[in-house]
């Protein structure tokens, strides 16, 4: 009982001596000790936003002419996409991590802020601009008062 719990002791310190092998012999016993070398992948890439309609661009300003802009994306990351948010609000992915939303925009400039967390913590965030400038529409009046 006694040796088993030193054989324990020395597995952990084994294992934490990356790559090392070794013989433990008591009287006429032996036990022959691998180690697994454990590595741990460490991820601190942000989650990649990308579009599919409109293309918007960071540093572009994007003019439309009706109220409400439908926007169509994707975000993906290696390690898996835990939530994203557009102008604060959550927003629901698909099984392919798309997504879909309508926002609503005032006459002038409108700021659009989009952030993907991924399942590790890592996080981007990306700002655009869209220009609602209202189309105006002009009618002849005419003879008669008619149009």
């Amino acid at each position: 009982m006694i040796l088993w719990n030193h054989l324990i002791l020395l597995v952990i310190l084994t294992i934490s001596l990356n790559g090392f092998s070794q013989t433990i012999k008591s009287g006429k016993s032996s036990i022959h000790l691998n180690t697994i070398n454990i590595v741990k992948i460490s991820d601190n890439l942000p989650p990649s936003i990308s579009f599919i309609s409109p293309i918007l661009e960071e540093e572009e300003t994007l003019t439309v002419k009706e109220n409400e802009l439908s926007i169509i994306g994707k975000v993906t990351d290696n390690s898996g996409i835990n939530t994203l948010f557009i102008n604060a609000n959550p927003i629901s992915l698909a099984d392919d991590n798309l997504f879909a939303t309508k926002i609503n925009l005032e006459e002038g400039y409108n700021s659009i802020s989009i952030i993907a967390i991924d399942n590790l913590g890592n996080f981007d965030e990306t700002k655009y601009v869209v220009h609602y400038k209202p189309e105006i529409i002009f009618k002849s009046v005419g003879k008669g008062g008619m149009y």
